[in-house]
């Protein structure tokens, strides 16, 4: 075996002597994260009871978000470590699993793409002693949850001493709004982050030059953190360079010409006239999108609250529906049948259990009647949205959006976008939506901007009272509303 010597920075030294069962490591890019993984499922293994055999045995899972780059960037950095010219022993290895008996350690490192809950079915049956998400900013709460309950499961119990069992994670810095952050700020209980220094720091002019604090920077190039900063945006330098949250577009925005400062706007409040939850029942998910909107008598359609509601069913989702419009708008609480739901036309599918569908329940209990979306196409979805944002009605933007509505308006910004795929090794956008966070409160504005009219308006015709109406791509001045 070569002689291999790692040599831990502060931050990733504390991270090592740590024993709590979730563990997080954020840094900024080339700070030594993916290193540290790997040589901490090293070390655990060696650190593993031996059995009644006198064999340290323990079964790792590895994941990123796809096949692609859990196989060229983190197994490949893996095998950089650990590949067959570095350990002795025997070695059984392919592209998405290695297996190592060196001594009386047993190791087994299983690599697997994990991208969103419908990836559960992947971890089905496995039993693992633990676990390494690599950008864990890229992994939904529900599936790492699901993961949580597939470590400590071998060896199995009774065959081994206790050793360590949990999940490592390593990331960039998330959304501010994401899961991670706020665990960050609030850890559960098992939970421990670990920050390392930021790769930049701002100086008192408001320029940015590399911190000499950071860590790794002996195995960097010279001016690594400064390099390429006029190509970037101002939220991929505080992700990648300086270790802040962040909101960033990792695709192609679905729609185009929305700008924040023009189409978010403070101050709107419902009218009394009928107020429109679109609603998207979530795919069977149990993660339903909802926007509340009016169009006021000028034509403009005004959003003013938007939401995804994680790991609700009808009835959950009912009282939720209830308690936001109580908020929101107490006059439309108490006249049931001044609000009307506008959905994805999956809510009228029956419940093969209780016969009833999605909105049949919110109308028994909420009595809001309901009508579904003429289409489910997503072109039609995608165009109906993007209509309004590129319409100017009597100068106001066709589409205007509250503040509170953060999911919406990151989904606007990017958050929903076409996603960057490889084909036969030459990168482009896909041609299908990425199901995320934003994809399902996107979806109810959609289908409710389509009961609304835009339908119609997409087939040239008029889609509500005449009104003055002009094309715009580029930054304007509203009037208030009217």
């Amino acid at each position: 075996m070569a002689d291999v010597v790692y040599h831990a920075s502060p931050t990733l030294a504390r991270f090592h002597r740590n024993d709590s069962r979730f563990r997080v490591v954020r840094g900024p890019v080339g700070s030594g994260k993916t290193t540290a993984m790997c040589w901490e499922i090293w070390r655990r293994a060696h650190a593993q009871p031996k059995g009644d055999d006198g064999v340290r045995r323990s079964r790792w899972l590895v994941s990123r978000s796809t096949y692609r780059e859990l196989k060229d960037t983190t197994l490949k950095s893996w095998l950089q470590w650990f590949g067959p010219h570095r350990t002795g022993g025997r070695m059984r290895w392919d592209d998405t699993t290695f297996e190592l008996e060196t001594g009386d350690v047993h190791l087994e490192v299983i690599g697997r793409s994990l991208a969103s809950e419908a990836d559960v079915g992947k971890l089905l049956s496995l039993e693992l002693t633990g676990a390494w998400l690599n950008e864990a900013r890229e992994f939904p709460l529900a599936l790492v949850n699901r993961l949580a309950e597939r470590v400590g499961r071998f060896p199995p119990a009774g065959s081994t001493g206790a050793g360590w069992v949990g999940i490592v994670m390593d990331t960039n810095p998330a959304d501010e709004d994401a899961w991670l952050t706020r665990f960050e700020l609030e850890p559960p209980k098992g939970w421990a982050f670990f920050v390392q220094p930021p790769g930049l720091i701002r100086l008192e002019d408001g320029g940015l030059v590399t911190n000499p604090g950071a860590e790794n920077l002996a195995y960097l190039e010279r001016g690594y953190y400064e390099a390429n900063l006029e190509a970037m945006t101002l939220d991929e330098v505080r992700v990648y360079r300086m270790n802040e949250p962040g909101f960033l577009v990792e695709g192609q925005p679905y729609v185009e010409g929305f700008h924040e400062g023009v189409h978010v706007r403070d101050g709107m409040a419902p009218m009394q006239d009928v107020l429109h939850l679109g609603l998207d029942i979530g795919g069977g998910t149990l993660t339903p999108g909802c926007v509340w909107l009016q169009r006021s008598p000028r034509g403009v359609f005004m959003v003013f609250d938007a939401g995804i509601c994680e790991g609700m069913g009808a009835e959950r989702l009912a009282d939720h529906l209830a308690a936001s419009i109580a908020d929101l708008s107490p006059w439309h609480a108490a006249r049931p049948d001044m609000v009307r739901i506008l959905a994805d036309p999956a809510g009228v599918t029956r419940d093969p259990i209780f016969e009833v569908t999605a909105l049949d329940h919110l109308k028994r209990r909420l009595g809001w009647r309901f009508d579904t979306a003429p289409t489910q196409d997503i072109r039609l979805r995608i165009g109906a949205v993007q209509g309004p944002i590129r319409r100017l009605v009597d100068g106001v933007p066709g589409l205007v959006v509250h503040p509170r509505a953060r999911d919406l308006v990151k989904g606007l910004k990017g958050g929903w976008h076409f996603p960057k795929v490889t084909a036969h090794g030459i990168p482009r956008f896909g041609d299908k939506p990425a199901k995320n966070r934003w994809s399902h409160v996107m979806d109810a504005l959609g289908y409710a901007l389509l009961c609304l009219g835009e339908l119609k308006a997409q087939a040239g015709r008029d889609a509500g009272p005449r009104r003055t109406v002009r094309r715009h791509t580029h930054a304007i001045t509203g009037r208030l509303l009217g």
